[in-house]
């Protein structure tokens, strides 16, 4: 009809992926690429992520965060790397090449990333997509499906990005 469609980033990525789910599911390592893709918010992820954690929350006692601080840190490293374009196993390479304190902390780093994976591997399984996930299925897989350049050409002349670094 020529009107925009306005939208958020992250509700276009959701979005698309749901509808295109079945077609990248495969390459991007989920278990069964025929089940319905599940789309989990924050609440969720930590709710999740916790019990990942509980049996490890001694691991980071040297970090003194409280737990709600911990798990948001952890999700928060997933999803920069996500919109970096970096892979989960790099969280700790890149957090200790940062780091110029106390080299105790490098372990809290690879305990970090160790969980970070563990978590992706449990989305992976059960067919959970949280923020990070999400955007690395859409910018890894279906950004460069041949099937959805066409159909995201038919559907839009333009699409325009604002404060895509939020």
């Amino acid at each position: 009809s020529g009107q925009p469609r306005i939208g958020t980033f992250y509700g276009l990525a959701q979005q698309h992926v749901g509808l295109f789910f079945p077609l990248v599911a495969q390459a991007a390592g989920f278990a069964d690429p025929r089940r319905e893709p599940t789309f989990i918010d924050i609440e969720a992820s930590q709710y999740l992520l916790n019990r990942i954690v509980d049996p490890r929350i001694t691991d980071f006692d040297e970090l003194r965060l409280t737990r709600a601080r911990l798990l948001g840190q952890l999700l928060d490293n997933a999803h920069k790397a996500a919109l970096a374009g970096f892979g989960l196993d790099e969280i700790s390479a890149r957090l200790s090449a940062a780091w110029s304190g106390d080299p105790r902390r490098l372990k809290a780093y690879q305990r970090a990333q160790e969980i970070a994976l563990e978590f992706r591997r449990y989305c992976l399984d059960h067919g959970a997509l949280d923020f990070s996930l999400q955007h690395e299925v859409f910018a890894r897989h279906l950004l460069t499906e041949p099937a959805y350049q066409k159909f995201i050409a038919d559907q839009c002349r333009f699409v325009l990005v604002d404060n895509l670094e939020e």
